[in-house]
């Protein structure tokens, strides 16, 4: 099963405008979803990538009024460690799948999510935010650890 589907990615774009988009062709959608895959798959090495991607997206059901109790207990267990993730694939599946035409469509409000997605992979990708529950990738043998070195700019005293 996908990362993303279509259904998933409906909570981003109404089926109606992607049917219009793609013209009726879910291959268009699909390319979508896998060139935004491999983008943000870049930015996220250090974890087992392949293992986050075949965990399927959870299956969600409507709620009643008398399901209020139920889900305020269920709502403190995170029921989808990859939910960032998979909004920021649906953020970036967005802003690829518009470039074909974008009817009724937010181009500003599309890039900035797309920024802001690219912004959140950034930081994961430079060690400053650690996502909750994402399994790490193995250690190479030999390898001593991911570090990061950096350094102060250099001074340019003229006298």
């Amino acid at each position: 099963m996908a990362f993303i589907t279509k259904k998933e990615f409906e909570t981003h774009v109404f089926p109606e405008i992607i049917n219009a988009i793609s013209r009726n062709d879910q291959s268009k959608l699909k390319m979508a979803i896998e060139a935004a895959i491999t983008q943000v798959s870049g930015y996220l090495s250090r974890y087992k990538i392949n293992e986050i991607l075949a965990t399927p997206p959870p299956v969600y059901t409507d709620v009643t009024d008398d399901d209020e109790e139920e889900i305020d207990e269920e709502l403190s267990i995170i029921l989808d460690p990859y939910a960032s993730l998979r909004t920021w694939v649906k953020d970036v599946t967005k802003w690829h799948f518009i470039n074909l035409v974008n009817p009724n469509i937010d181009l500003a409000l599309s890039r900035s999510r797309y920024e802001d997605a690219i912004s959140e992979l950034q930081k994961i990708q430079a060690g400053r935010v650690a996502p909750n529950g994402w399994p790490l990738a193995e250690q190479p043998q030999g390898a001593t650890g991911q570090f990061h070195i950096v350094s102060s700019t250099k001074r340019q005293n003229h006298f």
